[in-house]
């Protein structure tokens, strides 16, 4: 990420005005990753929603395409904020949740993604 910020800079003349996800702590980046870009991606379409149609995420049905950190984190912001999490995929399967994913559901989600390296459809 580094590299690739300095040659953005270098070929844009361009200084602090770039956006690269992943940065280290001396580039810019924060401590939270990875949860950073799932959180935000929530507190952005948050905002726009309250904001544009004058409504709250919670108890909103929520679907999510893919399953790697953003949308693991996404889902638990979307989730801590009260929205109902109702389904969540990547390229082999999706996981559906007519009630919403519960906590529990998204432990074992978050274990098979991270831990046990499960693709949804196996």
């Amino acid at each position: 990420i580094g590299f690739m910020y300095g040659q953005y800079k270098l070929l844009s003349n361009k200084h602090g005005e770039g956006v690269l996800t992943g940065k280290s702590l001396a580039f810019g980046g924060i401590h939270l990753r990875p949860e950073a870009t799932g959180y935000g991606t929530v507190y952005m379409a948050k905002h726009a929603i309250e904001d544009k149609l004058k409504k709250s995420l919670d108890g909103t049905r929520c679907a999510i395409s893919g399953s790697g950190n953003v949308a693991q984190y996404a889902a638990e912001m979307l989730m801590l904020l009260g929205a109902k999490v109702v389904t969540i995929s990547d390229s082999n399967g999706v996981l559906v949740f007519e009630n919403g994913m519960t906590s529990d559901d998204f432990d074992k989600f978050l274990d098979a993604k991270q831990v046990g390296r499960i693709r949804l459809g196996a």
